[in-house]
């Protein structure tokens, strides 16, 4: 992205044709205007990939807590029957 910059700013330096300066600003403009689009898409991105690792979190945390509701069942079950006899 820096070296598209570089280049751009290197045109910029021609001989003096507004023409070609304009049209030098106007590449530039779109380029700035390309970026904040990808920007803005890769914030898109980086927002929607962390609700789905909170989402799969949640999941993964209610199972851990299923399984240790299951396994103290278990043990109150045993500990039951092994006292009532």
């Amino acid at each position: 992205m820096q070296l598209a910059y570089v280049d751009v700013d290197m045109s910029m330096l021609g001989d003096g044709n507004n023409d070609a300066a304009e049209a030098t600003k106007q590449r530039l403009a779109e380029a700035t205007a390309n970026n904040k689009a990808q920007v803005d898409r890769d914030k898109l991105n980086l927002e929607r990939q962390k609700l789905q690792l909170d989402t799969y979190n949640a999941a993964a945390e209610r199972q851990v807590k299923r399984e240790q509701m299951e396994n103290q069942l278990k043990i109150a079950k045993a500990n039951k029957n092994k006292y009532d006899k």
